[in-house]
């Protein structure tokens, strides 16, 4: 049988000078945020699902790049060096009404989502072999080292975290579908999904 998608129209919905990358739907699907390079500095900016003008959100001189939205769609979350003291960085929400951003309540975190609840925030600490750069790390996926990525599950209410328990890999990329996460892991030499088993008080 033959799998293959019969495919659709596309549509071009930016058209800035600028490198775009690391688009993300809002949960009820109408709008995208996404990284923008313009103007000499990286920032997070906001786009129709449709098309239209992008809304700029963040200003801070520090890079500034999409990673997800909060349940309602009222929230972007961005990753953001701007509070580090090292080289790692955190996580930020800030509304779509503009104002100062709020940092997530963990100590550093790369990328992650919110169970739909919003109870629960599946997040890899350390960007791993989601930040793969063919150029620089041809053989990121046997890395072993500091940087090999993990996935953690931490109760937005009470900070408990739960490590999900991994062997010489890579893990990353969480998303939540319905009470369980999936995520990427590169155990065999080549990337797949695995499951995890419910988080507590699930």
């Amino acid at each position: 049988m033959d799998r293959r998608p019969e495919g659709g129209h596309c549509s071009r919905l930016t058209t800035g000078t600028g490198i775009e990358t690391d688009p993300v739907f809002s949960p009820d699907g109408t709008k995208i945020a996404f990284t923008g390079e313009y103007d000499g500095n990286t920032d997070v900016f906001v786009i129709p699902a449709i098309g239209g003008v992008p809304k700029r959100l963040t200003y801070h001189p520090a890079a500034d790049s999409a990673v997800g939205w909060t349940p309602d769609s009222k929230y972007v979350i961005f990753r953001s060096n701007r509070e580090s003291t090292s080289r790692y960085s955190k996580l930020f929400k800030l509304s779509l009404d503009g104002g100062l951003p709020t940092a997530l309540p963990l100590p550093m975190a790369f990328s992650g989502k919110f169970s739909t609840d919003g109870k629960y925030f599946a997040y890899s600490p350390v960007g791993g072999a989601s930040q793969f750069s063919y150029s620089n790390y041809v053989a990121w996926r046997n890395y072993r080292g500091g940087l090999a990525s993990s996935v953690w599950i931490v109760d937005m209410e009470t900070l408990d975290v739960v490590k999900v328990p991994r062997d010489r890999s890579n893990d990353f990329n969480p998303v939540w579908v319905d009470k369980q996460v999936y995520f990427l892991r590169t155990a065999t030499g080549r990337y797949r999904y695995s499951v995890l088993i419910r988080p507590p008080k699930l």
